[in-house]
């Protein structure tokens, strides 16, 4: 346990790095951070479609009479909105 707590450090004197406390080596691999990033945009880009829901169609609420009479030319009536 106390090989793990951070060296005490004055105050007055700067604080340097080694070449042991540099690091070139990723924590996260290109291939695993590329691919949760394109999981997270499919999942962003489903959200939009499924929230951008097509317009319902209005529905033809008129009431449309026949008339029997074979004389008329016109032959159905409706009305109007």
């Amino acid at each position: 346990m106390k090989d793990k707590l951070p060296p005490v450090v004055d105050k007055g004197k700067p604080l340097t790095l080694s070449d042991a406390d540099i690091s070139s080596q990723r924590s996260v691999s290109r291939r695993s951070l590329l691919g949760t990033l394109g999981i997270g945009a499919g999942v962003a880009a489903a959200a939009a479609l499924g929230a951008a829901t097509p317009a319902q169609a209005r529905s033809d609420r008129r009431q449309c009479y026949r008339d029997r009479d074979p004389h008329d030319r016109v032959t159905v009536y409706c009305d109007r909105d």
